[in-house]
């Protein structure tokens, strides 16, 4: 399934492989047939506008959602089936895949706010 990466170590293979990855929500298709390698190494960027799918992407390969179609492989194996805690990436307490609360302002500012008012250095009014 996988492909060679000619930027990678010679012989090497994906730590994480995406192959032809769909999701839907009932009538949404949120992910379209993706295809991705990510070989050791390799630094990663999702980039695109909100609501193109990045944290659907993340979400189903750390095992938080199943995808509709396709296979997620980590280390070679398919792992669509396995438990999230299993899979060892994306996991925190919450059960989320963090996001930086330095690209959501709005977010930033909620999660300070209770932090100031209990400390008495914002009124909140």
């Amino acid at each position: 399934m996988s492909q060679e990466n000619p930027a990678a170590a010679p012989g090497s293979a994906p730590v994480v492989e995406v192959v032809g990855v769909s999701k839907r929500f009932g009538k949404v298709v949120a992910l379209q047939d993706v295809n991705l390698a990510v070989y050791p190494g390799e630094f990663l960027t999702l980039l695109g506008p909100s609501g193109c799918g990045k944290t659907t992407l993340l979400r189903i390969i750390a095992g938080f959602e199943t995808p509709t179609a396709g296979d997620i492989l980590l280390a070679g194996q398919r792992v669509n089936d396995g438990a999230a805690s299993a899979r060892g990436c994306g996991s925190t307490a919450g059960g989320s895949t963090p996001q930086a609360c330095s690209v959501c302002c709005w977010r930033s500012s909620l999660l300070r706010w209770p932090a100031r008012r209990r400390s008495g250095g914002w009124s909140g009014g």
